[in-house]
């Protein structure tokens, strides 16, 4: 699993482009979050658990509920190169 390090403000995040789901529809409230457009109706949604900075990655409609939940490392690190290479990203065990 990825996880942002202990150490990390989440508010560091918000230079990538994220938001707290406060702040948009498609990100779960308790969490950061990134959108992706993928095709027509379907985006990726990054998220970061704003208590445990567990990254999940998941798939869904523009104007629809989550509907896949990716446990893909290697999928999800194509959309957080940009945290890797700031160096906030660690992997920790399950």
């Amino acid at each position: 699993m990825l996880k942002i390090k202990d150490n990390v403000d989440l508010k560091e995040l918000e230079k990538f482009g994220y938001l707290m789901g406060e702040e948009t529809i498609n990100v779960s409230f308790n969490s950061y979050g990134k959108v992706f457009e993928v095709e027509n109706q379907l985006i990726d949604v990054v998220e970061i658990n704003k208590k445990t900075k567990e990254i999940e990655l998941s798939r869904t409609t523009k104007n629809g509920f989550r509907s896949i939940v990716y446990n893909d490392d290697k999928k999800l690190c194509n959309y957080i190169k940009d945290l890797i290479k700031a160096n906030l990203v660690e992997k920790v065990d399950d």
